[in-house]
């Protein structure tokens, strides 16, 4: 890899010259606003992945993530771009609220907090499937990443994990 820039704006670019990071560089560290991208060739598919700011070589705020559906029983990809991730940092650790969103339908499916990269506080999580799906159908409480508690509720889900991608 090419050294990094002391000051400003880089782009980087995959093996089919298409935009692979556009990042922000002060006094040789990622400072500032930072962008990932994807390229898939069959789709002739170009999207951004992620984004966010660093601040001193740290990530800092909100940070989304995006990316579209994949259907593995047909191989192909869903029609749009969704944010299937948002989280919160600071000093480079998750902090504050994170929030995973179904990769076909773009629903909440788990809303959680951090606290110095350790999930504390209630998960919310919520139905994958059926006619409940996207209502809350359980939520754990959390201490430093340890499930304490559970509460359910009741669903007409059949409670099995969510196609992922």
């Amino acid at each position: 890899a090419p050294p990094k820039p002391q000051n400003g704006v880089v782009k980087t670019f995959d093996e089919n010259g298409k935009i692979e990071t556009i990042e922000t560089f002060k006094n040789g560290v990622w400072d500032g606003k930072y962008e990932g991208f994807a390229y898939i060739p069959q789709a002739s598919l170009h999207y951004k992945t992620e984004e966010g700011y660093y601040v001193k070589g740290k990530k800092t705020g909100i940070w989304k993530y995006y990316d579209f559906y994949y259907d593995s029983k047909t191989g192909k990809l869903g029609d749009k771009l969704i944010t299937y991730r948002i989280e919160t940092y600071k000093n480079g650790k998750r902090n504050g609220k994170s929030i995973e969103y179904d990769p076909k339908y773009g629903f909440k499916l788990i809303e959680s907090n951090f606290i110095a990269d350790k999930e504390n506080g209630i998960r919310k999580n919520y139905c994958p499937h059926g006619k409940d799906r996207g209502k809350l159908y359980f939520f754990n409480e959390v201490i430093n990443d340890q499930i304490v508690r559970s509460y359910n509720y009741q669903c007409d889900c059949d409670q099995s994990t969510p196609e992922r991608y």
